[in-house]
């Protein structure tokens, strides 16, 4: 029985190398568990039962946490990421009902648009708190003694 278990192992192993999705690699745990069993001496019942709850038990966590372990791995950071954060002065003002709004930012035109889809006139300061899409998303800034420069 410990050869059927050795196989399974290595065919989840296998499996979640082929794949990446992180969802075979919670078997091998249980293979690797019922292996151990079979190893001293458990009926084979009770090494399916550990198959089944020790794999069960790491998808559960491992499910939880998966999003997270796949979106770092696969986030790839781009230069527009560098905007986030600077200070910029609004060229044409946002209107979101007529989805207008632009700001010129190192030398490059973005469309913008605000966090909270309020109305922005020209010439208005605004930070970019996040990049959505094509656009940038900005808030006003309160004062002119932001510490941040202005990036036109």
């Amino acid at each position: 029985m410990w050869l059927i278990w050795l196989i399974v192992v290595l065919a989840m192993a296998i499996v979640e190398v082929l794949t990446t999705a992180l969802v075979t690699i919670w078997f091998v745990a249980g293979g690797i568990g019922a292996l151990i069993a079979t190893l001293i001496g458990a009926p084979t019942w009770l090494q399916i039962v550990i198959f089944i709850v020790i794999s069960a038990i790491s998808l559960g966590i491992g499910w939880k946490y998966r999003d997270h372990l796949l979106m770092q791995r696969h986030k790839t950071p781009t230069n527009a990421d560098r905007l986030i954060g600077q200070i910029g002065i609004l060229e044409e003002g946002i209107d979101p009902l007529r989805s207008k709004g632009r700001l010129v930012i190192a030398g490059q035109s973005w469309r913008a648009t605000t966090t909270d889809g309020t109305t922005v006139p020209p010439g208005t300061r605004v930070k970019i708190e996040a990049l959505s899409g094509v656009k940038l998303v900005v808030s006003p800034c309160p004062d002119r003694s932001s510490n941040q420069p202005t990036v036109e």
